[in-house]
C-alpha cells in the first residue's frame, strides 16, 4: 500500500511539473526592429501601439510592422499576449482603420526568415520572431521579448 501511495505521489508530482513548465516546444518570441531604429528597448504598449496603427511613425521614417498568416503559432501568440486580441478581433479593426483612415494594415510574410529579411530591408521595420530564429540575423537588433 505505501509502495503504490509512493507510486501515485511521484507520478502527480511529474504531471504537475509537466503542466508548469508548459509545452517542450515553447520558447519566447522576440519583437525586432531594423539596425537603424535607435530604440534599445520597447515597451508592450510601444509595440501595441505600432502594430495597431496608432504610431505610424519613429526615428523620421514610417513604422513598417510585419506579421504572419493566422494559423502560425507566432501570429497567435503574439495577438494574445502584446496585443491582448484574437485573429479576428485585429481583422476587424484593420478593416475599419483602412476604411476610416486609409492606413495600411501590417505587410504579411510567410516564414520568420522573411520577416527578418522584411524588417532589416526597411529603416522602420518592426516584426516578431521565434527567439531561435533570431541566431545570425543581421540587420536587426531584439527590442522586447515574450513568452510564446
Amino acid at each position: 500500500m505505501r509502495t503504490r501511495w509512493r507510486r501515485v505521489t511521484a507520478l502527480a508530482a511529474l504531471a504537475l511539473a509537466a503542466v508548469a513548465a508548459g509545452p517542450a516546444w515553447a520558447s519566447d518570441i522576440v519583437v525586432v526592429v531594423n539596425d537603424r531604429v535607435a530604440a534599445q528597448t520597447l515597451s508592450a504598449e510601444q509595440v501595441r501601439a505600432i502594430y495597431l496603427g496608432e504610431q505610424r511613425f519613429w526615428n523620421g521614417q514610417p513604422t513598417y510592422p510585419v506579421t504572419y498568416p493566422d494559423q502560425l503559432p507566432e501570429m497567435r501568440a503574439f495577438l494574445r499576449s502584446v496585443l491582448g486580441m484574437n485573429i479576428n478581433e485585429f481583422k476587424s479593426l484593420w478593416i475599419k482603420r483602412i476604411f476610416r483612415t486609409g492606413d495600411l494594415p501590417p505587410v504579411r510574410v510567410n516564414t520568420p526568415e522573411e520577416a527578418l529579411r522584411a524588417v532589416s530591408g526597411h529603416a522602420g521595420g518592426i516584426g516578431f520572431v521565434d527567439a531561435g530564429a533570431l541566431e545570425g540575423a543581421t540587420g536587426v537588433h531584439p527590442v522586447f521579448r515574450f513568452p510564446g
